[in-house]
């Protein structure tokens, strides 16, 4: 969830509320894109040489757009491979923090993500597809128009037909 700024014709991602802490950039020399800790205004080769930098990296691609790589493998800075990395794009001012901390398929039902191009929050916001030990707890708020109640169930339940 980032802001983008172009360099060489290729988005460079950076997060929208901490320039100094991680970015993704392509490296042509490993053909490669890396999300690395943007130290000293470096970029994805140089954070690349020196490991310490890197946080994940793609798989081989020559591929100009990133969007290409969200399928493929990525692996952490020791070359092992991430299995559960997502890459959400969000159109307009961006992500809120708050909205930063929500995760697709984690059995939370997160109403920003409850839309058909997150595959509704990847089930979550639903009994029949709700998959983990969190689904529906603590979801109500309301009841009979009676506000602060608590309670368990899928209030944000949408039918994607």
């Amino acid at each position: 969830r980032s802001t983008k700024k172009k360099l060489d014709g290729r988005y460079i991602l950076k997060p929208f509320n901490n320039e100094s802490s991680t970015t993704i950039g392509y490296c042509k020399k490993e053909t490669r894109w890396i999300l690395f800790k943007n130290v000293n205004n470096n970029n994805g080769c140089s954070a690349y040489e020196n490991k310490n930098q890197v946080v994940a990296y793609s798989s081989r691609t020559t591929s100009f757009d990133i969007r290409s790589t969200f399928g493929e493998t990525w692996f952490n800075f020791g070359g092992t491979p991430l299995l559960n990395i997502q890459f959400l794009e969000k159109d307009g001012d961006g992500w809120t923090a708050e909205e930063c901390d929500q995760t697709l398929g984690d059995g939370i039902c997160n109403v920003e993500l409850n839309k058909q191009e997150y595959s509704f929050d990847n089930g979550d916001c639903c009994g029949a597809t709700c998959k983990g030990v969190e689904c529906g707890l603590g979801s109500i708020d309301e009841a009979f128009g009676v506000g602060n109640v608590t309670g368990d169930g899928f209030p944000d339940c949408k039918n994607p037909s």
